[in-house]
Parts: C-alpha cells; structure tokens; sequence
C-alpha cells in the first residue's frame, strides 16, 4: 500500500514539473512574440513617417507645377518655306496642366499602414493638356490630351506623347522641364543647361523649399524635327 502511495506521490511530481515546464515554454514563446510584433510594428511606423514625408513632398511638387503655361515654340529659318506673319515669333503653345488624386490632408492624416499611403502616391497623376497653333489660321492647330501623366521627380520632367496629325504613324513627344523665365539668356551665356536647371528646381519641390514653378522649356519631338521653347505661367 505504502509502495502504491509512493508511486502516486511520484507521478504527480513528474506531470506537475512537465506541466510547469510546458507553462514556461509557452509564456517564453508568448512574450517572444509580443517583442516581435513590437518590433513589427515600430518598423510599420517608421516606414509609414517616409511614405507620409514622401507622399507631402509629391504632393507638393504636382501642386507647384498644376497651372496654364504659354510661349512660343522656335521655328527654324528656311528660304523654302515662308513664315505666316501670325507665327513670327514662333508656332503659339498653350499647356494647361492639373493634378488629379490628391488626398485631402485629413486623408493623409488618418492613414496608419504604409501600403495605404503608398496607395495613395501611386493614384496622384497629372491631367496635361496641349494646344499647338491658333484658332482660324492657314495652319491647323494640334491638340494633345493626356491622362495619368507621371512626373520625373528627379530630373524635374514631364512627358507626354500624342498621335502625329502630319503623320499617321508617327507621334509627338513633348518633354516639358521645370524653368525659369530666363532660360534662354543663361542658355546663350553657356551659364546653365536645361537639365541642371530641372534637377535644381525639382529638388528644392521635393525639399519643399519652393512652392511655385514660373516656367517650363518645352521640346517637341516628331519623327523628323525637333522644335523648342519656354512656356511662362499666367
């Protein structure tokens, strides 16, 4: 009898020290978790402050750019053919460019995962539409819409090609770089160059540092030619 009581008594020790072993195991797994959805989450947040940084700064830039810009593209001199008088100093460009997705700011407020704000930066994009030429002339005038237009953020750019009325299978590309209203003459000085100039005013967009753009240099490309000018804001 005392052997059976012994036997029992030793049992209960054994599956009382495995059970409390097993207790142990799982509160160690437990709080091991709970480190690791801490960290998870501390890495969520830190990457959901870049993408709400890089989300103002986009939204910054599409703002700075959105307006009517107008100017003249260049037309080479050529004996075989004459100028009409309307187009002396060049063929009339009209560019109206509008940003379409932007979140309100109460939006940008409330979101607390990154994939939601990354959603949000890849639905912004620019309208941009382009009127080459006036109204009622010897020359028709060419007109290019286009949607869902992405800038280059960092070269300062904005690209948009359109079917070539003058050729059925060919197209324009317009390529409209950030400016200044001076560009022309720092360009004749050899001071600058198109593309510095771009880069520069696209940074301090993205930095914030600027609110506003003044102008755009604009080349047109076609399969044959390639025109350019500077566009001012009204």
């Amino acid at each position: 009898m005392r052997g059976i009581i012994l036997s029992v008594l030793v049992f209960t020790l054994l599956f009382s020290g495995c059970g409390l072993k097993e207790k142990r195991e799982e509160e160690k797994a437990r709080r091991a978790a709970d480190v690791g959805q801490s960290i998870s989450e501390e890495q969520e947040a830190e990457r959901v402050v870049v993408a709400k940084q890089d989300l103002s700064n986009q939204v910054s830039f599409y703002r700075a750019v959105s307006g009517t810009y107008e100017g003249h593209l260049q037309i080479p001199q050529n004996r075989n053919y004459v100028v009409p008088q309307e187009y002396a100093q060049g063929v009339p460009v009209r560019v109206e460019i509008s940003p379409t997705g932007i979140p309100t700011s109460y939006d940008q407020r409330r979101m607390e995962r990154e994939a939601e704000v990354v959603a949000q930066i890849n639905g912004i994009s620019l309208n941009v539409d382009i009127v080459m030429g006036l109204p009622n002339s010897l020359v028709p005038q060419t007109i290019c819409n286009a949607t869902a237009v992405r800038p280059d953020f960092h070269d300062g750019t904005i690209r948009v090609s359109c079917a070539d009325p003058s050729s059925p299978q060919g197209s324009r590309t317009y390529v409209m770089t950030l400016s200044t209203q001076s560009i022309l003459s720092d360009l004749s000085e050899n001071s600058v160059s198109v593309q510095a100039v771009g880069q520069s005013l696209a940074d301090s967009l993205m930095s914030q540092a600027l609110r506003n753009v003044q102008a755009l240099y604009i080349d047109m490309y076609t399969s044959v030619a390639r025109r350019s000018g500077v566009l001012t804001k009204e």
